[in-house]
C-alpha cells in the first residue's frame, strides 16, 4: 500500500517524509536550541545554593554559546554533523579503504532510523550525542592512515 501511495502521489509522500524530519537532517534555517531544563524557573526554586549557582552558570553559558552564530550552528545542527561525518568518512574512505565504515556507519544508522521513527522536531533530543562524538570521529578519521 505505501508503494502504491507513492507512486499515485509522489510529491506529497516525498513531503510527508522530509517536512517532519527536516529538523534532523537540514543544515539551514531555524535551529533547535539545546534545553538545558525544562523551564528556566527550575533554577530559582532551587533550594540547593550549590545547584543553583551550578544551573545558571550553565543556563548562561548556553545562551551565550548559542548566541554566536556559527557556534550556534555547529551546537544546534544535527544535520550539519551528519553532512561533516558523511565528507569526512568520504575523504577516509579513499585514504583508509573501508575500515572507516566503522566509525561512520553507527552514527549515521542510528540518525537515520531515529529520524524515520520519530518523524518529529519535538524529540530533536535523541540527536544531541552528535554534538560530542563528531569532531573526535573526524579527527580520528583524518588521523594517520591505518595501513598496518
Amino acid at each position: 500500500m505505501t508503494l502504491h501511495t507513492i507512486k499515485a502521489n509522489p510529491r506529497n509522500a516525498f513531503l510527508a517524509v522530509t517536512k517532519p524530519t527536516a529538523s534532523v537532517w537540514e543544515v539551514v534555517g531555524d535551529f533547535h536550541a539545546v534545553h538545558l531544563f525544562s523551564n528556566p524557573e527550575s533554577i530559582r526554586n532551587e533550594a540547593n545554593s550549590t545547584r543553583k549557582l551550578f544551573k545558571g552558570a550553565l543556563f548562561i553559558f548556553k545562551n551565550f554559546m548559542v548566541s554566536i552564530p556559527l557556534l550556534g550552528e555547529l551546537f544546534t545542527k544535527t544535520g550539519l554533523h551528519i553532512l561533516l561525518l558523511l565528507l569526512a568518512g568520504m575523504v577516509s574512505i579513499y585514504k583508509n579503504q573501508y575500515k572507516a565504515l566503522l566509525f561512520i556507519l553507527p552514527s549515521v544508522m542510528y540518525n537515520w532510523g531515529t529520524m524515520l521513527l520519530l518523524c518529529t522536531d519535538k524529540d530533536i533530543r535523541f540527536f544531541h550525542f552528535n554534538v560530542v562524538i563528531t569532531i573526535p570521529v573526524i579527527l580520528v578519521l583524518f588521523s594517520k592512515s591505518w595501513h598496518k
